[in-house]
Formats: structure tokens, sequence, C-alpha cells
């Protein structure tokens, strides 16, 4: 089995070393923080990198002879796509209020031991939403920052995959014609011509996406009318080179855009992406080519998209 050497953090090294009672600039996390989980071995090679680091800082063993200026110590791991794990260690006497920021608007608070007894603690915290996040750990006015980057798992809502019709061998795939409207979970898919592509045009295997033409009126919203949240799509373009989505609110207003080069003709991978949209009306497709639809995470606000049946 390949061993992976111990990772170190030496921005975090000068930076704890340094004076402790002013902000610390944000620092560079090590590649131990920003790599999905490798199993067993990489996280004991990463616990290992952290019980060094703590060597070097002199945050280790019983510090009550010592006449040392408090300290914290703040390390990140990523132990899969959407949950971080951190190493917390500190100096600071137990009347000293240390706090984690995780970055998504929740906190926690931290185990602060006394110079007499100096504890690593672990916590472990999971984002909802992907981003990326800056972890804040605050002892008194010592405070330490890492970045976190996310991604949350996709909700998929099958949109079309259900579709029921006549396909016929076209562009090293299949294509079929498609209700226009495309009404699906919710969903009401609007263009001058719709589509629906399988077995390639860059679907996963299985997978059935639909083609709209884009255009100022081409767009899809709710069924009912209601807002939306749009946390992913995965998407791509067909028979052109690019196409731009927006994001409108109900007032006409730019929530946010997303373009998507990848060319489903030339059987690139349709690719998702993360646009956390909230109070979404309708979504307007622009740009010289179509708009190819494989999936979303999206929910209306108030409702589930995905329909919930009932026996």
């Amino acid at each position: 089995m390949k061993r992976i050497a111990p990772l170190f953090l030496l921005p975090l090294l000068i930076a704890a070393c340094g004076n402790q009672s002013t902000p610390v600039a944000q620092s560079t996390p090590s590649a131990a923080g920003m790599i999905t989980q490798l199993g067993p071995d990489y996280v004991t090679a990463f616990e290992t990198g952290v019980a060094r680091d703590l060597v070097a800082l002199g945050l280790n063993g019983d510090l009550s002879g010592q006449g040392i200026a408090p300290k914290s110590y703040l390390n990140v791991l990523k132990i899969n796509d959407s949950s971080a794990r951190i190493y917390v260690k500190s100096t600071y006497p137990v009347d000293t209020g240390c706090t984690v920021d995780w970055g998504d608007g929740s906190s926690t608070a931290v185990v602060t031991p006394t110079p007499a007894s100096v504890g690593l603690e672990k916590q472990d915290h999971t984002y909802s939403q992907s981003g990326s996040y800056t972890i804040i750990l605050t002892c008194g006015r010592d405070v330490k920052k890492m970045i976190f980057k996310a991604t949350a798992a996709m909700n998929s809502l099958g949109l079309f995959d259900d579709y029921v019709g006549n396909f016929y061998k076209h562009g090293g795939g299949e294509e079929g014609g498609a209700p226009n409207p495309f009404i699906t979970k919710g969903f009401t898919f609007k263009s001058s011509s719709n589509y629906v592509e399988r077995n390639g045009w860059g679907l996963p295997p299985n997978h059935i996406g639909l083609v709209l033409s884009c255009g100022p009126e081409n767009s899809f919203a709710t069924e009912n009318g209601s807002t939306f949240t749009l946390n992913s799509i995965s998407a791509g373009t067909i028979w052109g080179d690019f196409i731009q989505i927006t994001g409108y609110d109900g007032a006409n207003q730019i929530i946010g855009t997303a373009t998507f080069t990848n060319n489903g003709t030339n059987l690139e991978p349709i690719e998702t992406r993360t646009l956390n949209w909230k109070n979404v009306s309708r979504v307007v497709c622009s740009g010289g080519s179509y708009f190819h639809v494989d999936d979303m995470d999206a929910s209306i606000d108030g409702f589930l998209a995905k329909p919930i049946t009932i026996n």
C-alpha cells in the first residue's frame, strides 16, 4: 500500500508564532484540508502532521511551567465532499471563550483548555449547500481562519427520465419530439421547440435530457407560478458553442447567471453548476445554441419539487 507522507501547514506555523493580539491574516489551507478523504491511512497521516505542528508551536504536553503568551491552533480536514473536521487547540484560560464560525451561519463553542492541560478537540460539520466557506476560530483576540470548499450532494429530481415517447437515431445518439411546454415535477419548460435526447449527447447512462431553443421567451419556471430555489443544474449545449442562463426574481431583477460551453453534439459530458439561487421566478436561456438540461437540484418555495406519492 502506498504510504502518504504527513502534510504540514507552514503558513499556520508562522502565523501562530507571531503576534497573537491581532487577527491573523487568512491562511492558505494545506492540501490535506482540501482533498476528499482517501481512507483511514490518510486521516492518520493528516493527524500525525497536526501533532508535529503542535510540537513545533509548543502547544503539546503540560504547559503549566511555561510562561508563554496564549495561543490557538486551527486545522481542517476534508472528510468528504460536504463535511469538514476541525482540529482545535488553545492555551487560553478556561474563562476565555473560544468559538468556531463555520461560515454558513452556524457556530459552535469549543473547549478552552487551561495551560496545565492542553487537549486537542475535534469537531465535524456538514454543509447543506455547495460553496467556499471561511472557518474562523476565535479565542479572545486571537483569530485563525481557513477556507473549506464544500460540494453538497445533489438531490436530483429525475426531471425527464420517466418520459415515454418515440426516439430515432440522430447525431450519434437518439432524439425525439417533446411536448411544448414540457411539464414535469412541478416545473414548466417552454421554448420555440423542445426535443428529448438519450444514449449520447454527453448524458450519463440511462438519462434523458431536454433540449430547448434559446431566446428571450424561452425559459423554465414553476407550473403554479411560485418562486423556487435552484441549488444546482446539470446541463450543456447542443448544436452551438455556448449558452447562458439567467435567473430572475419576481421583480424581474437578475439573481445570477451561468454559462455552459460543453457541447453534447461533440459528446462533451453534461456539467453541473452550483448556483444556490433563491426566490427565482424564471430562468431564461440565451446564446447561439440550444440549452440541454439533464437534471436539477431544486425545490418550489413552500413545497417539495419532487411530488410525494401517498399509497
